[in-house]
């Protein structure tokens, strides 16, 4: 799960927006939203742009600031966010090397990026039970969730905490040191385990079917669509994702394919946007766009197609 993070200066370069940009309008952005906040009728919303960049927004007590903040960064997850007392904030995304990054407001200013290393397949999510307490939990590339920690003085390593998550977890805290978590299982049901102030209990299912938890679209970072695919073309499908990239290959028939076609897109939300060409080992050869919709973590449905693709709904 955990690797030591050597970064040169162009990946930091790559990764951090050294300047935080002007106030200016989003009309659109990716992923999730998060919102923290810090003191009575404030609010805080975190989202990351179309330019991959985190977003803010916030409320003040009597009105929403002037268009959105730039925080810069180049996100490959929606954000989480936390506040452990009064003017301060803590985001954490996770970033083009899929390792945990943080950024955080001290009442003054916006620190830089700072990199806690790992190797995330989710969104991150964090609780806070006391001040200057930060608890980060995050799915790992075992589709377990891994947990770290900031103490008051220091980061902790990456602690394993079990499962097999289907989902990016959420996590909150009701009173000095108690966290409660709550992941998507693969049987798709709610599952919850918690920290009760000495050990970390086992998991409790909670049953139902869910998405996500807290209600969100299963796409994005707690999609989780690499497999094999079959759909209703009579083709298999082999899907690599990639945080919210996905690339496939489909064939009819491995020997003799009457249509063979490779498609590279993106997740939001629940959607998956693709376009599309058939490649010269199938007997076709057409190009088109694709948006599909993710209806559960082994369930695909096309609500868009272009080019005569034949298939409509995926399943594994």
């Amino acid at each position: 799960m955990v690797r030591k993070a050597v970064f040169s200066t162009a990946l930091v370069a790559l990764m951090i927006v050294a300047v935080i940009g002007p106030a200016c309008a989003v009309s659109t952005f990716k992923d999730d939203p998060t919102v923290a906040s810090w003191d009575q009728n404030r609010l805080d919303v975190f989202v990351r742009g179309t330019n991959d960049a985190l977003w803010h927004k916030w409320w003040n007590g009597a009105s929403w600031s002037t268009g959105w903040e730039n925080l810069g960064g180049v996100l490959t997850s929606s954000p989480g966010a936390v506040s452990w007392g009064p003017n301060r904030i803590d985001t954490f995304v996770k970033g083009t090397d899929n390792a945990l990054w943080h950024k955080w407001w001290d009442g003054s200013s916006w620190s830089g990026w700072e990199s806690l290393g790992g190797v995330l397949t989710s969104a991150p999510t964090v609780s806070s039970w006391s001040q200057n307490r930060l608890d980060v939990f995050v799915k790992g590339t075992d589709n377990a969730m891994w947990h770290k920690w900031w103490d008051g003085s220091s980061w902790s390593g990456w602690e394993s905490l079990g499962g097999v998550l289907t989902s990016a977890p959420g996590a909150v805290s009701w009173g000095p040191n108690r966290i409660d978590t709550f992941v998507r299982g693969t049987d798709n049901a709610l599952w919850h385990k918690w920290w009760d102030g000495s050990s970390w209990s086992g998991w409790e299912s909670l049953g139902e079917e869910v998405t996500a938890p807290g209600g969100g679209a299963p796409g994005g970072g707690a999609a989780d669509l690499t497999g094999v695919w079959d759909c209703d073309d009579g083709g298999k499908y082999y899907l690599r994702q990639l945080g919210n990239s996905l690339w496939w290959y489909g064939e009819a028939n491995p020997t003799s394919p009457g249509f063979s076609n490779v498609a590279y897109g993106s997740i939001s939300g629940n959607t998956l946007n693709l376009r599309w060409a058939d490649v010269p080992k199938g007997n076709t050869m057409n190009s088109g766009i694709l948006t599909l919709k993710i209806v559960s973590n082994n369930k695909l449905q096309a609500i868009q197609k272009t080019g005569g693709f034949g298939g409509s709904s995926w399943t594994r």
